[in-house]
């Protein structure tokens, strides 16, 4: 990767919020007080954060989305934005560790977090749990891998998800020891992940990183080598139209984690 274009390509079409992101990604340090407050202010009374359609409701999918990014602010499980989060999800994980959106959105849900469908609530509860894991809530995130442990079939390798939830369970595995669980989900990606998109590429390999799966490992060895031909002459990474500086943050964080920060 090119850091220096990746960087000016971002610096010259990111939003005030991709900036801080990546300034924290390039330097350590966090944003001010004044910019989280704007950066996070439309958190709801509940802790979480409006689902992209339906923006009355408050969404799994989305304050997950909002820890992934308070993750690359350098945020930690006592900010008060980043614990109201946390609590959210606490009080919408079911009993037996599954996650799934409220049935009021049904009407507006897509495959992807529609309530009710095993696949979606499979991969809300791999999103939730790793990020619960990441940030310390340990009990609840051990609920949620043995609800997904209950959803694999271990002789073909089969979990019936996405791609983004086989991965995120293989990670939330991985952080409790269950290697060998992970690599089961890990075989059915050895394809996919020549094939998938940028953003999806680089955020399966911070999220395999970030929850300790090694620099060695053939799965983050074949995602990093994919995204390292992939950079554009001007310096971004393409997923969808758009949005490539999103995208090319997104390569940038996973390829810094990768290569051991920004000076490598």
């Amino acid at each position: 990767m090119n850091l220096e274009k990746a960087v000016h390509y971002i610096q010259s079409r990111g939003s005030e919020q991709v900036q801080a992101r990546l300034h924290y990604i390039l330097t350590g340090e966090r944003p001010s007080k004044t910019q989280l407050e704007s950066f996070f202010s439309d958190q709801m009374p509940s802790g979480g954060f409006p689902d992209v359609i339906a923006d009355e409701y408050d969404s799994i999918g989305a304050t997950c989305y909002e820890l992934a990014s308070a993750e690359q602010m350098g945020l930690d499980a006592d900010e008060p934005v980043v614990a109201k989060m946390l609590q959210f999800l606490l009080d919408r994980q079911q009993p037996n560790g599954r996650f799934g959106e409220d049935e009021a959105m049904a009407e507006f849900a897509t495959e992807w977090n529609m309530p009710g469908n095993l696949p979606a609530e499979l991969s809300l509860t791999a999103t939730a749990g790793f990020w619960l894991a990441l940030f310390g809530q340990r009990d609840a995130a051990l609920r949620a891998s043995h609800f997904l442990l209950q959803h694999l079939n271990i002789v073909d390798g089969e979990l019936e998800t996405f791609e983004y939830g086989r991965w995120l369970a293989g990670a939330l595995w991985w952080q409790f020891g269950l290697h060998g669980s992970a690599e089961v989900v890990f075989e059915t990606l050895r394809e996919e992940v020549l094939k998938m998109n940028n953003s999806s590429r680089a955020q399966l390999l911070s999220e395999l990183l970030l929850a300790g799966v090694p620099r060695d490992h053939w799965l983050v060895q074949a995602a990093a080598a994919r995204l390292e031909t992939m950079q554009e002459e001007d310096g971004s990474y393409y997923a969808y139209a758009n949005i490539d500086e999103y995208t090319t943050l997104e390569v940038v964080h996973g390829l810094l984690l990768f290569y051991g920060g920004a000076d490598r």
